[in-house]
């Protein structure tokens, strides 16, 4: 290797135009959604379509209703 790994991984990504969250598999990208709030949740969907398709998956709803109502029930 020439140490230019930085670069070429720069040069891959724009030959292909998908950001490093757009690569990553499924489950960790909803994982990673899971620490979004309500507002930053919406705001990530009007990105782009791959994001909008992220950011509108059931399981990422699922985990910010469990983290904020679920919480809220059993304080209370």
């Amino acid at each position: 290797m020439n140490g230019g790994g930085a670069a070429e991984e720069m040069v891959v990504e724009k030959q292909s135009g998908a950001s490093m969250m757009e690569q990553l598999v499924p489950e960790i990208t909803t994982h990673a959604l899971s620490y979004l709030d309500y507002p930053s949740l919406c705001r990530l969907s009007m990105t782009n379509s791959l994001m909008r398709k992220a950011a509108n998956d059931d399981n990422a709803w699922k985990a910010l209703y469990h983290k904020v109502f679920v919480l809220f029930l059993l304080l209370f």
